[in-house]
């Protein structure tokens, strides 16, 4: 995800934490920072459906590209990626495109 010189760069490497909510010498990460985070950990998680809702929308270019090769290569599993790019999609097996909304409701407990 390109975050090797990010983590590098931390104070604490991979053991800075990533707020001051619990540590004050902890870390602020920047919209795209905090995303890339967020996937790499997902993906790194073992499952057999994979759901990203947007997942490039704090990315720069290059950014997504990497993104979206790790993506690609990360997981032989399925993977739903809900975007308004192309640049997310043109890597889909399959592009379901929703002109409207067909159907919503409300789960009630």
């Amino acid at each position: 995800m390109g975050l090797k010189e990010t983590i590098a760069s931390l104070s604490n490497g991979f053991d800075t934490h990533l707020s001051k909510e619990f540590d004050i010498n902890g870390t602020l990460l920047s919209g795209g920072e905090a995303q890339k985070v967020c996937i790499a950990r997902v993906l790194n998680k073992e499952t057999g459906l994979y759901i990203f809702d947007e997942p490039s929308s704090a990315l720069d270019p290059v950014s997504e590209y990497r993104m979206n090769i790790v993506m690609k290569s990360a997981t032989d599993k399925t993977v739903i990626i809900i975007s308004h790019r192309l640049s997310t999609t043109v890597m889909a097996d399959r592009i379901i495109m929703f002109k409207e909304l067909v159907e919503q409701g409300i789960i009630m407990n």
